[in-house]
């Protein structure tokens, strides 16, 4: 084959090279510039959102338990003449919001039971269920109001954890505020308290012997939910 014609051949090889790593890099290139774009359009939109957020933050009520008022306070649990453990709980609300909070309905359940399974069950059967149509107070920015509920659980709804051969128990508060906004959005905060030894990091355990009192202790926050 003439020189010329092989000289020829090599140049339209490296010619096709040359297109396709154009070819290359302008995908490689055309993919850099539709990252970029898909991250801006990423970060405006969460921007968005937190500014969204931040408005609903500041145009609705929120109602919680008032933590620098005795949120939960109770009396000394008993166990009377059945078994059934007893208490008067009284706790504290607050709207921390800037608009009022309609029918306000605040639910609080005592759990006396031997593992945690019982407590998530609680929080989650407080957490879903519905708001009356009617009912509950008014509670204006800022604004407090006291609770007091009467708990008993009686012997036979102790929960037992069939795993374990203790006979001794721990006890839970577990409720939640239920209320509307100025929209009739329903929310619900949720909460749970878990009575604790003073001073300690672990549940007071007790055994519900009949006609005695649960060994005084102080009830802790467990969980929450906001929404």
């Amino acid at each position: 084959m003439p020189q010329a014609l092989q000289d020829k051949e090599a140049l339209a090889g490296l010619c096709d090279v040359a297109v396709a790593l154009l070819g290359l890099l302008g995908l490689i290139v055309y993919a850099f510039l539709t990252y970029g774009v898909w991250c801006a359009n990423k970060n405006a939109a969460k921007a968005a959102q937190d500014t969204l957020r931040q408005m609903e933050s500041q145009t609705r009520p929120w109602v919680g338990l008032d933590a620098a008022n005795h949120p939960v306070r109770t009396s000394q649990p008993v166990i009377d003449n059945d078994g059934a453990a007893r208490l008067d709980c009284f706790f504290n609300v607050k709207n921390f919001g800037n608009y009022p909070a309609q029918n306000t309905m605040p639910i609080c359940n005592l759990v006396i039971t031997q593992s945690i399974a019982p407590v998530r069950k609680m929080e989650k059967l407080c957490a879903s269920q519905g708001l009356p149509s009617f009912g509950g107070a008014v509670m204006f920015p800022q604004g407090t109001q006291s609770w007091r509920w009467q708990l008993v659980v009686a012997k036979s709804n102790m929960v037992k954890d069939p795993n374990s051969t203790e006979s001794t128990f721990q006890a839970y508060i577990v409720g939640c505020i239920q209320y509307r906004d100025q929209f009739q959005i329903n929310r619900i905060t949720a909460f749970a308290y878990r009575l604790q030894p003073p001073n300690s990091m672990f549940g007071l355990t007790f055994e519900p012997t009949a006609n005695t009192r649960v060994p005084k202790g102080e009830w802790v926050i467990w969980d929450g939910l906001v929404n």
